[in-house]
């Protein structure tokens, strides 16, 4: 398999959407809870009896969140101009 497996399949347009609903808030700040997101996703997963727990599913959902709120911004700047 590549860097990133598929795991369970996440709805992700409420997170992808979240940014655009709260334009007032930083893509860091989306990134931050991103991050916090999927280290909680990973805490749970780690006590789960037949899960496990990847620090490098941490890292993509990270830069997952960094990149959705990135596009997020650039979409919401286009739609002042």
């Amino acid at each position: 398999m590549g860097l990133f497996p598929l795991t369970a399949p996440v709805p992700a347009e409420p997170c992808c959407s979240a940014p655009l609903l709260r334009p007032g808030i930083s893509v860091s700040t989306w990134t931050a809870v991103g991050f916090g997101g999927s280290l909680l996703v990973e805490a749970c997963q780690a006590l789960l009896p037949g899960r496990f727990s990847n620090h490098v599913d941490a890292v993509a959902n990270t830069l997952s969140a960094a990149l959705g709120a990135l596009v997020a911004w650039v979409v919401l700047r286009a739609r002042r101009q």
